[in-house]
């Protein structure tokens, strides 16, 4: 486990970077569901490599931070493929890429 969120449902999203995915715990639930990744890692936009951290924001959708893929992603509501929000999926300083990026976290505006 790299990252822990808790929303204000008190569900509980833990970015699990052994297995290259992000899983969801509702309250009083041991079993968890997977919302993004899951599989072996790789960098197609339905898979994880090393992912670190996760945010959920208010309208449900699912930030993630590819650590391994240089990007952040972000999951819609229901989807098992992400959008890549941040990041080319090289590493760089340049404006267009990341380097490892560890968490992400989003404000009201997006």
């Amino acid at each position: 486990m790299r990252d822990l969120h808790i929303d204000v449902n008190n569900n509980i999203y833990v970015t699990d970077s052994d297995n290259n995915q992000v899983v969801k715990y509702i309250p009083y639930s041991s079993i968890g569901i997977v919302l993004a990744g899951g599989g072996p890692s790789g960098s197609g936009l339905n898979q994880l490599f090393s992912p670190f951290g996760n945010f959920m924001d208010a309208n449900n959708s699912l930030y993630v931070a590819d650590s391994g893929n240089h990007r952040v992603l972000k999951y819609l509501p229901g989807s098992l493929n992400g959008t890549i929000v941040a990041g080319n999926g090289t590493a760089g300083a340049s404006l267009y890429q990341l380097y490892l990026p560890r968490s992400v976290i989003v404000d009201n505006n997006g």
